[in-house]
């Protein structure tokens, strides 16, 4: 990489009508002072002993299974989506490679037009933990004054939402995905322009978990 144009790789994510089918993905160069259009994405690696294949302009490659799981639910159909994944787009193997595009970590997902939030793969693929944040979050709008809520107003229509079942629905999305657990994860939502938290194959945007703050 050419580290005097702040060269980044970027992988085209081809489509797929096939959910299962191969992960196949062209990467290239791009320098960010090109303002190139991508989305970025945020995740936990995984156990690095258990991987699968994808393929990088037609050679096998491979990678965590949770991105592979990433991949195949971010995968569009009829179109290609272009990505930047650190896994895929830096050169793990090389120290010094990866040294400098940490320190470009910054304006890359500055640059995004999108950061996209992994939070793993919905076991229902119901997205019920996303539909009760995006429910409480349209409550919180609905009663929210100048001086904040109300708890004694709002609370008659938010305690109905939180059964055992969606508490810990909601757990399975805002508490337990290893990907909070990162220490980049901060970095990479402050600096993000737009932020997306996708749960299996729904999203909501992070600008409603903004919306609990009274």
């Amino acid at each position: 990489l050419d580290n005097s144009n702040f060269s980044i790789r970027l992988i085209s994510l081809a489509p797929a009508a096939d959910f299962s089918s191969d992960i196949h993905c062209n990467i290239y160069q791009v320098s960010l002072e090109s303002n190139p259009e991508y989305e970025a994405l945020s995740y936990a690696w995984g156990d690095p002993n258990i991987c699968q294949t994808v393929f990088l302009n037609g050679f096998s490659f491979s990678v965590t299974v949770n991105l592979v799981s990433a991949l195949r639910h971010l995968r569009l159909k009829d179109q290609a989506r272009v990505l930047w994944v650190d896994a895929l787009c830096i050169d793990q193997s090389n120290r010094q490679e990866r040294g400098q595009q940490v320190s470009f970590m910054g304006n890359i997902y500055s640059m995004a037009k999108c950061d996209i939030l992994w939070l793993g793969e919905d076991p229902d693929d119901e997205g019920r933990a996303l539909k009760i944040v995006a429910a409480i979050a349209d409550i919180w709008d609905q009663f929210r004054d100048g001086d904040g809520l109300d708890p004694e107003i709002v609370a008659p229509h938010v305690l109905p939402l939180l059964s055992t079942e969606n508490c810990a629905a909601l757990k399975s999305v805002l508490y337990e995905p290893p990907v909070w657990r990162r220490i980049w994860i901060v970095q990479e939502v402050v600096r993000a322009k737009i932020v997306n938290l996708q749960f299996g194959h729904q999203k909501i945007s992070w600008d409603l978990l903004h919306k609990y703050e009274t």
